[in-house]
Order: C-alpha cells, then structure tokens, then sequence
C-alpha cells in the first residue's frame, strides 16, 4: 500500500516517528476514499500495509438472493503448459453467477488468441474477484471482450494454472466470467423441499460439466421453503409428480421422479407513500446499507438523502429518485429489540411454472464463491433468532433460575429476569447492571442474585422455596460424608454406582420447563 492513502493512515497508525503502531483489529467506521490501486479493485480480501505485516478484510454480514436478473455462466478450468489454441480447455465446470456480485475473476478473450480466454487477466492481486461490468470494460480497453471461450491460457502462468471448483486452496478454487447466459431454475422433490438447478449456456466449442451441487442430476442439496397451504386442510401446495403430475404439465418431470421448475423473477416496490413502521416490519424483508454509506466519493453510487419522515419510520430516496415509491428506497425504524434497522422498499417472489409463487429465496453463501466466513454469518444469525424468540427470554431465565438455587421459581420471578433479559439492564438501589443490550448477562446475574425473592428471609420458611438437590448429588454427599473411598481393584462403573439409573431415578432435574409443585396452602403454613 501507498503511504498516501488513507486506509494505509488507518492500519498503520503511525507514531510521531512514522512508525506503524499495528492493532489486533482495526474498525473502518467511516468511508475513505481510494487511493491508485485501490481505486481498481471490486473487491478485497488481504491487505499488506507494510512487509511482513497484513490485514484480512471481515466485511458485514449480507445476505444474498438466490434468484436474479441477467444470470452469467462462469467457468473454471486450466490449459497445460505452452497450449492456447482450441481444445486447450481442461476439467471444466459451469455454473451461474449474480454479474453484481464479485463472484468470478477477470478472464479476457481475443487479447492475444481468437476465442482464447486469459484468465486472471491484469489481476491486481492474488485470488481477486471482481464485478461482471469491471470485467467487460477492461477487456474491451484493452482490445477485447468477454466471452465462453475456446480455450484457456492463464496471463501470469505462476498464478492459478489449474483452477477446478472443488480445490483445496481457496486461490485454485476460482471461477471465471463469461458472456454466456445462464438459467436458474428449482428441482421440487416429493416432500417438498427444493434444490437450486443452473443451466449454463451450452459452449460451442467445449462440453462444460454443471458443477454437482447445482446440477439437475447430482444435486443432493434440498432446502424447506414456506410453500402456500390449503385453507381447508392446512396441506403444502406444491408440484409433485403423484400429487397432480407436477403442477398439470406447469413443471417437468425428471427421470428420478421430481418435478423441474422453470422460475420467474419479480421484484417490485411496495409503498409509495411513508408506511407504519408496523407495516415496514411485517412487509419488507430486504435488508439495506445505511444511507450514510454512500457518499459522493464513489461517483458511481447514488446518494441517499432524508426524504420524508415520522416519528417511529424514516425514508431515505436515492438522488436519481424523486418519490418513495422506487424499490431504491431504503425505510429506517427501530425493531422490537431497540436496534436500528435499514429494510429495502422492494418485494422480491419467485413463480414456479407460472403457477406457484415463493419469496425469493435468501442465503448468506455466495454458490460461486463460498467462504466459511459466510457459513459462520449464517449460524450467527441462526442463533441470534433463537435468541430472540419470543419465548426464549422466559424459558432461558427458568433454566438459569433453576441452575442458582430455585427448583420451582415463581412466575414472577421468572418474569423479573426474563425482563432484564429483553431489556439489557436491572436496576436495584439506585445502581444499574448491564450495557442495555438484549441478553445482556450483566443484566440477568443481577436480576437473579439481587430480586426480593433472592434476598427476604421470609421465603426461607416456605417449604418450595429453594434448591432441591438432584438424586445423584444427594447420592454422593452421603458417601462424602462417610469419607468414602474407592479401591483401587474396584473400577468406578462397577459396584456401588453401577446401574444408578435404576436405583435412585433421573440423574437430571426432575422438573421441565413448564412444571410447577402443587403444595396445599394448609402444609405450607
């Protein structure tokens, strides 16, 4: 990196003598301008600031759509060495790519051979990726297009020779943009659960192979969607083959007895006027950047600008827009949770054969270019939902309540953590536990140590109040009190502790999630 850039100011830190002072983690909270080479990247990955000392680039969680516009075929494969003219193309796949993602690296026809691509073509660094349109203007600067080529030769052959879609080197796992058409379609099976089809363009020259786990015959990956159900019977309606011949011809029927659908796209705006913030939060699923993202320091990205608001929803238009009705609209309000949340104005569906209609379908991998990275977002906000369930605060703060000496709490009880749970925070004497934010366990421990029920000594003489000791726990007391020990010729599974289930009952708490004693108000005095 230069030392006249601004990210290269941001990761070194320099001291007073110029010399970096490198963090563990640096947080970029604010957009800076690029600087010469940066300026030529779509996409980045590992920056090296100085020799010796680099820095990964952990982007925020998005989530992608599985469905959309103007699908391109990338490829992967490779040339032996010296070969550059027809039949050079060697273990090649196929599959589709969004061309406003950058999923696939530069690869540039006619630049030296007719038909012949260069893959990895003026990369700027090692394993780039960048966008479909980036890709066509500098072949076409250059004397060139993009195009399904003939053949393969690699433009710096130390880098990437033998590019395959199931490499173990992230470098050698590379697709390659094409001006190929592809298609997305959904294989249903007979349960209901779906797969992901491309269809790439047939090559003229070459026979690609569809890579496996988007391919109509080898696909073993089947996901649930929320299929329309029958008002009467509550059933799934869907294309099945026994069902009603795949949706009456509307869907194919493949040799392994599912249904193939072809898809139509539809994304639409949703309101044109300022919604409720009720109607935004139960209408729009698509998440969107923070309108102060886009600044004016990338000329080709609209900027966002307030456009009309109320006192719970704000809407921002873009400044190619003049209304709220375009699905570049971005609505701000706060969830249930006292987050910020930024929601797209736009509804995307999918149509199977014309007859079936589904929300477009969201997922967090990018199929042409996964990353663990993006497979650790997903479980992250998997378990985040969880979390948030509307049930959870109440069932976890039992289970905690239970594990720090009160077997059967009271609802109120549970109650009171289950609300410093939600809210982050637990006040007692004038002194605040916790950071305000959802789960904060600050909050909870305070809730628990610090609430009436914890502290009166009134409760002591209640006959259900406290911890009942589990049947295992009381089992070895006993022997601890009795200054057991064991011989050594005697091993531990066998003996006095052998079969304990059978002996003493459940070697957990006996009580679930929704048990309560019943005690006579007479025995409890």
């Amino acid at each position: 990196m230069s030392p006249e850039s601004s990210l290269y100011m941001k990761l070194c830190n320099p001291d007073e003598s110029g010399k970096c002072q490198f963090a563990s983690t640096v947080i970029l909270d604010a957009n800076l301008p690029c600087h010469y080479r940066e300026c030529r990247v779509d996409d980045v990955i590992m920056i090296q600031v100085t020799p010796g000392a680099f820095y990964e680039y952990i982007r925020q969680p998005c989530v992608h759509l599985s469905f959309y516009n103007d699908a391109k075929k990338v490829v992967t494969g490779y040339a032996n060495a010296g070969e550059g003219s027809a039949g050079s193309r060697r273990h090649t796949h196929a599959m589709c790519a969004n061309p406003l993602i950058a999923s696939a690296a530069r690869s540039c026809c006619d630049i030296e051979f007719t038909d012949v691509a260069e893959y990895n073509y003026k990369m700027e660094y090692h394993g780039e990726r960048t966008l479909f349109a980036s890709t066509s203007a500098q072949c076409l600067a250059d004397g060139g297009r993009v195009c399904d080529s003939d053949g393969l030769i690699a433009d710096n052959p130390l880098v990437n020779v033998r590019t395959n879609y199931d490499r173990i080197y992230p470098s050698e796992n590379t697709f390659f943009w094409t001006d190929a058409s592809c298609t997305l379609s959904l294989k249903v099976r007979s349960d209901g659960m779906v797969a992901i089809i491309h269809e790439a363009l047939i090559n003229p020259f070459f026979n690609d192979y569809t890579v496996p786990y988007v391919d109509s015959e080898n696909t073993i990956t089947y996901i649930n969607v929320p299929w329309e159900r029958d008002n009467m019977t509550s059933e799934e309606i869907f294309p099945s083959v026994a069902g009603n011949e795949c949706g009456g011809g509307a869907c194919t029927v493949t040799s392994d007895d599912m249904c193939h659908c072809q898809v139509t796209l539809s994304e639409t705006p949703l309101f044109d006027t300022l919604p409720s913030r009720e109607d935004v939060l139960s209408s729009l699923m698509l998440g969107a950047f923070d309108p102060s993202a886009f600044t004016d320091d990338n000329a080709t990205l609209a900027t966002y600008s307030l456009f009309e608001s109320s006192d719970d929803v704000e809407a921002y238009v873009a400044s190619d827009e003049s209304s709220i009705g375009a699905s570049s609209t971005i609505f701000k309000v706060t969830d249930e949770f006292g987050n910020p949340l930024h929601l797209k104005n736009m509804v995307s569906t999918i149509t199977l054969g014309g007859l079936y209609t589904l929300r477009n379908l969201p997922n967090f991998i990018d199929l042409a270019a996964p990353e663990l990275r993006d497979a650790e977002f997903e479980v992250d906000a998997f378990l985040m939902s969880l979390i948030q369930y509307p049930s959870s605060p109440p069932f976890i703060s039992k289970k905690l309540l239970q594990l720090h000496g009160f077997s059967n709490p009271s609802p109120g009880h549970v109650q009171r953590v289950a609300e410093a749970f939600m809210m982050g925070t637990y006040t007692k004497g004038g002194k605040t536990f916790g950071d305000g934010r959802y789960g904060s366990l600050a909050a909870v421990s305070a809730a628990i140590v610090l609430d009436p029920e914890s502290v009166s000594p009134v409760l002591d003489e209640d006959p259900i109040q406290g911890n009942i000791r589990e049947p295992l726990l009381k089992v070895i007391s006993v022997m601890r009190s009795m200054d057991f020990q064991r011989r050594p010729s005697v091993k531990i599974r066998h003996g006095l502790l052998e079969n304990m289930r059978s002996k003493i009952g459940q070697m957990v708490s006996f009580m679930c999630c929704h048990f309560l004693v019943v005690v006579f108000i007479g025995d409890a005095n």
